[in-house]
């Protein structure tokens, strides 16, 4: 072999080693680089509200898989510790499979923004500390409402990123024949705008709506002061309501349009005929039906009806007058009328809202109407004293909101010794809430007490829970509710076995893909904010998505396909804004401590 081409084969074979050499070292810098940049710093094992704590409140977070009992709370601005203590022993969650520990820094009350670190573990998002901490949750919670309106526009500057034309003007709406009357024919053509959207579709829901309208309601009811000057940001802002109040006319006009005019039914809803594809309102253009009549839905309808009455009248007294109408109506129609339950009939595939039991509506209905008019004979034919419920309020078991109305009224009840034993029952209820967060439940929270704890909607239920608690609280002055009460919001905003803060919008970690068909077709890649996910349930995943697991607190999956895990509704939404808001009540009495 020449000697030049020995060295040019040594020349090529160096070459080649060098240009290997570059490349897998461009690969490993390559791969390091995007770890980096996808991986997050924070701890997926640690599990606490996302947000934050109130200085004089209740400051718990979860570990999972803690090697040893210490934690420390450090100063995000400096990194310095500012508190350190140890967990508790480990314990197994049987609903999640974890072993877990519990890290309470309640006895650390200075206003800031902080971390928590664990050895061994790592870090957790980062959170406040601060007098209003679930302020700005509450309105984007609220705001939700807005962004749910059927028949209008979603314009600037209410709109933010989230603009959308009018979809569902709902003023050709035919009558089904299961909502025929006299007046009304089957295929009589009706104007029923307004309302909110109930869930991920496009349809209109009295049972959920009439819910939903009582708990925001409610809200102005028991706190006015806190409510009148708490602006929206929405189309209604500045005039003379308060937010709202307008925010819930705009569900109690359309509800107003679902009674039949004769006989005063109220209608059970308004959809299409099956669920629309994944269009947006406004290109959903299948005709619209106003379908079936149900006792669930007229006697939820009079109260409600009945609440707006004493509500709105200082400032729309002819409304007032038209609601306090329609109420009476609708009882009429209920007490004749007893126990019609609706099934949705053949050509209807939208979803039927079952309920099968009404004693719960009719106590409501009369409570309300009590409360109202103070005509005695509705409070005898409620017979509050002798009702049975045995779990916080839902839009199947409305009972404990005749509860709420009757307890929260400064006069003496007409029957002696009925406030006691309503209060006594209530008690019953939300005292198993209470002892298995505080003593009992390895994360500390409100839920998991029973087998069915975790059903479809169990962040709804969680939330309606927290909202009994506060009730109790306020009730009694005990602060042992409203810390119960607290967790249930902590577990909502992070606290949970899945590591979601289940709010869109909300927190470090919160789902993208929610079963919500305006946040997947709009174009923007955020989901519409202050939206709650239905969260995790193992009972009835009928929806075909492959889960990752089918333990009851963990069978969760942020994807448009699972509307039996990722869907949000109104009467999951309105329960959470009231929790949130009597939260921020209790807690806000408490004066902040400067940080150093």
């Amino acid at each position: 072999m020449p000697a030049e081409d020995g060295m040019m084969k040594t020349g090529k074979i160096i070459f080649t080693i060098i240009t290997l050499t570059a490349i897998a070292g461009w690969i490993i810098w390559l791969f390091a680089f995007h770890k980096t940049q996808t991986e997050s710093p924070y701890s997926s094992d640690i599990r606490l509200n996302q947000v934050g704590f109130y200085p004089g409140g209740p400051k718990t977070a979860i570990i999972r898989n803690a090697p040893s009992g210490e934690f420390t709370i450090r100063r995000l601005s400096d990194h310095s510790v500012v508190f350190s203590d140890t967990m508790t022993e480990s314990l197994r969650w049987s609903f999640s499979g974890e072993v877990v520990r519990k890290a309470d820094f309640s006895a650390f009350d200075q206003v800031g923004r902080y971390y928590l670190e664990v050895p061994l573990v790592g870090n957790s998002y980062p959170f406040l500390i601060e007098t209003n901490i679930h302020q700005h949750v509450l309105a984007t919670i609220l705001r939700s409402f807005y962004f749910q309106r059927s028949s209008q526009a979603i314009v600037a500057p209410f709109a933010e990123k989230w603009p959308r034309k009018a979809g569902h003007a709902d003023d050709q709406v035919k009558i089904h024949p299961s909502a025929a009357s006299a007046s009304r024919p089957a295929g009589t053509l009706v104007s029923a705008p307004g309302g909110w959207y109930d869930a991920g579709d496009y349809g209109k829901y009295v049972p959920t709506a009439t819910f939903a309208t009582w708990m925001l309601l409610g809200m102005y009811e028991t706190a006015p002061e806190q409510y009148d000057t708490f602006g929206l940001n929405i189309p209604e802002s500045g005039n003379t309501l308060p937010d709202i109040l307008d925010e819930s006319l705009w569900s109690i006009r359309w509800l107003l349009t679902m009674q039949d005019p004769g006989e005063g039914f109220v209608c059970h809803k308004l959809t299409t005929s099956r669920h629309p594809g994944k269009i947006m309102p406004e290109d959903d253009r299948a005709t619209r039906l106003m379908i079936g009549k149900s006792t669930a839905a007229t006697l939820g309808f009079a109260a409600v009806m009945a609440q707006a009455s004493r509500i709105i009248r200082k400032w729309e007294p002819g409304l007032a007058d038209s609601c306090l109408k329609a109420s009476l109506a609708a009882w009429r129609w209920g007490r004749a009328n007893p126990a019609v339950s609706f099934e949705n009939p053949r050509d209807i595939e939208t979803g039927p809202c079952l309920d099968y039991y009404f004693e719960d509506e009719r106590a409501w209905a009369a409570a309300e109407l009590w409360v109202t008019t103070r005509e005695d004979s509705f409070y005898y034919v409620g017979k509050f004293g002798e009702q049975t419920f045995d779990d916080a309020p839902t839009r199947r078991n409305v009972g404990p909101l005749a509860w709420m109305s009757l307890l929260a009224q400064p006069v003496r009840l007409p029957v002696n010794g009925d406030e006691k034993i309503i209060l006594r029952k209530l008690r019953l209820i939300t005292d198993r809430f209470r002892d298995h967060a505080l003593t009992v439940s390895p994360y500390g929270v409100p839920v998991g007490d029973r087998e069915n704890d975790f059903l479809w909607g169990s962040n709804g239920n969680l939330a309606s829970r927290g909202v009994l608690l506060m009730f109790m609280a306020r009730k009694t002055g005990d602060a042992s509710y409203a810390a119960a009460a607290t967790a249930a919001l902590d577990y909502i905003l992070g606290r949970n076995a899945t590591g979601y803060c289940f709010i869109t919008g909300v927190g470090s970690y919160s789902p993208m893909d929610i079963h919500h068909r305006i946040s997947l077709t709009d174009g923007v890649f955020e989901p519409v904010p202050g939206l709650m996910a239905g969260g995790p349930q193992n009972e009835l995943n009928r929806d075909g998505c492959v889960y990752p697991d089918s333990l009851p607190a963990t069978t969760y999956l942020d994807s448009f396909c699972s509307y039996t895990t990722n869907e949000v509704t109104i009467n999951w939404n309105a329960p959470l804004a009231r929790l949130c808001g009597e939260i921020e009540r209790w807690y806000t009495s408490h004066a902040p401590v400067e940080a150093h």
